[in-house]
């Protein structure tokens, strides 16, 4: 496989463009056809005429040289294979820009370009992203956009995913930190569409939603201010899926399930213990440790591929994060909404140190599957499944499932390792689909324990 290059892709005037407006039936008489202009420039970029690009971009965009340009293309081409050609493309507006998205037809996938312009027809915006616009459902499942209400002012938005049959049991997809949609898109890789789809294949039915960080941005964090914790990023939103769910007369009320990615695998129990309705829980590169600790290896991992000095320097500053960490209970409300630790605000980490997630699964007893990729350097297994076993020692249904070529977001990346900083820029942004033997895995589980 061709070596990928380190750049971002996501190359955007602001992450609300993330969000999808109404599609567009036609151009609009004297506009510039902005899906015309939009293949024109992948067929720069896959013809290597990097030079000519710039003309179409606004002001901003034009500080990207040929080289960037080339960069972003061998990425492209390095996630998904050599271009064949441009599919299927939907036009929409939002916050006040045009946005185009335009399959790209690759060897091994479909990506997705998506083109943002300004009044003016010019690029403000552009980056690519795994497709296609519109997946194909395997034969028999039915999907269903969904909207259910969690915090005041700030509906979710959903899909649930149904088996042909009626579905022995249903799971909830909790995500990972950060605002991610409800595929949970991480660089190429949508893992929640392919549990949804490969389990509702198995008789599972599957609820995804957009977080809430995602479809409101800032206006969460500004509402809640210093006192915004993960309880208002994540947790309520699961617990209000869960109740949305045990109201559908199609889905089996007493065998919901949650399932949480990295650190939504860490807030199952927090999940369970506001919602007593969850039948069992499952954990996917989640970690019973104090997160604090998680970062600290994080940037470990970093500082070794620096030189000296920048060791020494990271070195000085990662022992003041770890005081400030392992003292988070001495600060005063005042105190902690001044500071970060790790990078994250103060009162949001002293909530988020303070969960005890083993106790609370050895509580409530419920059943629990851990899963961990075992070339997994985000949270590694020496901090995650290792963990969880002697964390939950004693558990009367744990069962722990380790697969060694598994990443964290559960992919096969096939290439030479990369460094940790470059996990996003480069692994994530290789196309791997959680395999179909993790999905078994999961399925089985499940079914066993289904009510049907």
């Amino acid at each position: 496989m061709k070596k990928t290059v380190c750049i971002l892709l996501t190359v955007i005037l602001t992450a609300a463009l993330a969000a999808c407006g109404e599609p567009k039936a036609q151009q609009p008489e004297g506009e510039k056809d902005l899906v015309q202009i939009s293949k024109q420039i992948t067929e720069k970029l896959s013809g290597s005429e990097y030079d000519e690009i710039a003309g179409f971009m606004g002001d901003q965009m034009k500080t990207l040289s040929a080289k960037d340009w080339e960069k972003i293309w061998d990425e492209t081409e390095s996630g998904f294979g050599t271009f064949q050609k441009t599919g299927e493309f939907i036009q929409f507006e939002t916050e006040g820009y045009e946005v185009v998205e335009l399959e790209l037809i690759c060897e091994n996938g479909t990506a997705v370009q998506r083109t943002v312009f300004d009044s003016q027809g010019l690029v403000a915006g552009f980056f690519m992203k795994a497709g296609p616009i519109k997946s194909d459902l395997p034969e028999g499942i039915t999907e269903q956009e969904i909207t259910f209400d969690s915090q005041p002012g700030f509906p979710i938005y959903g899909t649930l995913t149904m088996p042909k049959e009626v579905p022995r049991a249903a799971l909830v997809l909790v995500h990972g930190s950060g605002p991610l949609d409800r595929d949970s898109t991480i660089g190429f890789n949508k893992p929640f569409r392919d549990l949804a789809y490969g389990l509702a294949a198995q008789g599972i039915a599957v609820l995804r939603y957009d977080k809430v960080t995602y479809t409101y941005g800032e206006k969460v964090t500004e509402k809640y201010g210093s006192a915004f914790t993960v309880e208002e990023e994540s947790v309520l939103d699961a617990v209000n899926a869960v109740n949305w769910l045990k109201q559908q007369e199609s889905v089996p009320g007493d065998s919901i399930y949650v399932l949480g990615m990295s650190l939504g695998g860490s807030l199952l129990s927090s999940i369970g213990k506001e919602c007593p309705d969850v039948a069992g829980y499952i954990s996917m590169g989640g970690t019973p440790l104090p997160l604090w600790k998680i970062s600290l290896q994080q940037n470990e991992m970093s500082l070794e591929e620096q030189n000296e000095v920048q060791k020494a320097v990271g070195q000085a500053m990662l022992d003041e994060e770890v005081q400030k960490a392992e003292h988070i209970s001495e600060y005063t409300e005042d105190e902690l909404a001044d500071m970060t630790v790790f990078g994250l605000p103060g009162i949001y980490s002293r909530h988020l140190f303070s969960l005890e997630p083993a106790e609370l699964h050895l509580a409530d007893k419920k059943p629990i599957l851990i899963l961990q990729g075992g070339r997994d350097r985000q949270v590694t297994p020496e901090n995650g499944i290792m963990a969880w076993q002697t964390a939950l020692a004693g558990h009367p249904d744990a069962a722990y499932k380790r697969y060694d070529d598994l990443n964290h977001i559960m992919g096969d990346y096939q290439g030479d390792p990369v460094p940790f900083q470059e996990l996003l820029s480069v692994e994530y942004r290789q196309n791997t689909p959680v395999p179909q033997y993790v999905i078994d895995d999961i399925a089985d589980w499940l079914n066993i324990r289904g009510r049907h």
